[in-house]
C-alpha cells in the first residue's frame, strides 16, 4: 500500500510493488488457512492474472467506477503484460524459497 501511494516512478511503483504484493497475499493466507504454500501461491497468481485480465477489459468503467481512488488502488485501471511478468516472478520466488522437506 505504501508503494502504491508513495512512489510515482517506472520502476519501483508498477514492477517491483507487483512482485512483492502477489508475495505478500500469498503469505498472508498461508498464514490463516491450512493449505500447502504451493496450492495458495498459484491461487494467488491466478487471481492476479484474473484483476489484469479485467483491467484489460475495462471493469472501471463498466461498473461505473473511474472517478473512484479507491477502485483505481485495490483493482487497477490499465492493463499492462509487465505486470503478468512481475506477478509471476512474485510467485516464483514464493514456489522457489519454501521449504520442500
Amino acid at each position: 500500500m505504501v508503494i502504491a501511494l508513495f512512489f510515482r516512478d517506472d520502476w519501483i511503483r508498477p514492477l517491483l510493488g507487483d512482485v512483492l504484493i502477489v508475495m505478500v497475499i500469498a503469505y498472508f493466507i498461508h498464514a490463516f488457512v491450512a493449505v500447502s504454500l504451493r496450492k495458495i501461491a498459484i491461487g494467488t497468481l491466478v487471481f492476479a492474472y484474473t484483476i489484469e485480465l479485467l483491467q484489460f477489459f475495462n471493469i472501471i468503467d463498466i461498473l461505473g467506477w473511474r472517478h473512484s481512488q479507491l477502485a483505481h488502488l485495490t483493482i487497477g485501471s490499465t492493463f499492462d503484460w509487465r505486470d503478468l511478468v512481475a506477478y509471476t516472478l512474485g510467485i516464483a520466488i514464493v514456489l522457489f524459497t519454501t521449504d520442500r522437506g
